[in-house]
């Protein structure tokens, strides 16, 4: 007798056993894959994913009542025990196929349907992926072979940094209804136009910036009026083209602090430029200093591109003295640059004319190199085929152009090729 019903307990714990390990295998082996979010579904997919999880918290409420079933049955405290335990295994299972078949079914279906609308939308909303950007490595060596025309020189691989300037507004007296600079302000606005002087082929971004006053059309009036009291002092105190300048203002749009403390440091102007890592290094960083140890001063310095600069002498880009048309014989170095810019379409290009000479009539000299750098622009957009939206032509600037004019007798072309990082 014994024997017998220690047969039926070893049964019954098997069948449990047995019963319990595949009631639960489908709760561990659900797909987790997570869904991806799309504004126009999010709430449907919300939905669908609480579905999915009171379907899951039945699963393991069946599971829970199948194992109170087992642990009954084999307890034999009463006779009953048989039958109770039994119940509970079956009210488990049921509940374990009831979710299966009512929510986790309609909430599979529910998310295959969103699986559709998500193709959808993704459709609607993909923008072309652009193609790899080459590394500048390879971009350098991809110059090399303009090295071997006779007459051009090639330096390739030039950082080229973004310098932002950053000057309180009540550094430079700007404050909400004044709109003249301060003493002090002015002294701040003259060193920084020192640097910007020694980079005067970069263009400058002079941007506003204030704190959140209210109202946002009050905010962008005042950012634009400080903006422009900038560039006035750059154009007229430092003699700084105005053609070079553009003034902005962002209101409050871009803060630097949050929160109730911000102590008006969001109200700020910004002048911006770029200029190679290695000159900065050389000729600014001194400057540099001096303004980071001023109150209400700030620098930040990044990388933004790599510069790869080909000088061409009349050797290589030919013009007759005192014209401005392109000769054939220039057009070797002309079209190996146009390869180029075909495969690498992320460069900004620039190009600076030169004078046959300094003459000291610095009119005559600024109108002949202008009218060169053109001429080489007109091959690039007419005869190749680029955008002109990729160029910037520049023009010599006479004796301030310190640099160019000691090997101004060398050049008739300067072609800078930037690649904006990323």
């Amino acid at each position: 007798m014994e024997s017998e019903i220690k047969r039926k307990i070893s049964k019954n714990f098997l069948a449990a056993i047995i019963l319990f390990f595949f009631s639960i295998y489908p709760v561990f082996s659900e797909d987790s894959t997570e869904t991806v979010y799309y504004n126009e579904i999010r709430t449907e997919i919300s939905q669908a994913r609480k579905s999915l999880a009171f379907s899951r918290k039945m699963k393991y409420l069946g599971v829970f009542m199948m194992l109170s079933g087992c642990a009954v049955i084999l307890s034999h405290r009463t006779p009953y025990n048989d039958y109770i335990g039994g119940s509970l295994i079956l009210a488990g299972f049921s509940f374990q196929f009831w979710t299966s078949l009512a929510y986790e079914k309609e909430a599979d279906e529910k998310l295959a349907l969103l699986e559709k609308k998500k193709i959808v939308v993704r459709k609607k909303t993909e923008k072309k992926i652009p193609s790899v950007p080459l590394s500048a490595k390879l971009i350098s060596e991809k110059f090399e072979g303009l090295k071997n025309i006779k007459g051009a020189t090639v330096k390739s691989g030039i950082e080229i940094d973004r310098v932002v300037i950053l000057a309180e507004s009540r550094s430079l007296g700007l404050e909400t209804k004044k709109k003249t600079l301060s003493e002090k302000g002015e002294k701040i606005l003259h060193k920084i136009a020192e640097i910007i002087k020694d980079y005067r082929d970069e263009k400058v971004k002079v941007v506003g910036h204030t704190q959140d006053y209210g109202d946002e059309k009050l905010n962008l009036e005042i950012s634009k009026s400080n903006a422009e009291a900038v560039k006035d002092y750059y154009v007229k105190r430092e003699n700084i083209s105005p053609e070079n300048i553009e003034a902005i203002g962002k209101g409050s749009a871009e803060p630097l602090f949050f929160g109730d403390n911000q102590n008006g440091k969001n109200n700020r102007v910004e002048t911006i430029f770029s200029a190679p890592a290695q000159e900065l290094e050389t000729k600014s960083v001194a400057k540099l200093n001096d303004l980071k140890e001023l109150e209400g001063v700030g620098v930040i310095q990044r990388p933004q591109a790599f510069e790869t600069r080909i000088i061409a002498s009349e050797k290589a880009v030919y013009f007759e003295r005192g014209s401005d048309a392109i000769e054939e014989k220039s057009y070797p170095l002309l079209e190996r640059i146009a390869d180029v810019l075909e495969i690498v379409p992320e460069f900004n290009i620039t190009i600076k004319g030169y004078p046959d000479e300094i003459s000291g009539d610095v009119e005559k000299e600024k109108w002949i190199s202008q009218r060169r750098a053109e001429s080489v622009l007109k091959y690039f957009t007419q005869v190749k085929g680029f955008s002109a939206d990729r160029f910037t032509v520049l023009s010599f600037e006479g004796t301030e152009d310190e640099d160019a004019t000691k090997e101004v007798s060398n050049r008739s072309v300067v072609i800078n090729l930037r690649w904006i990082l990323k």
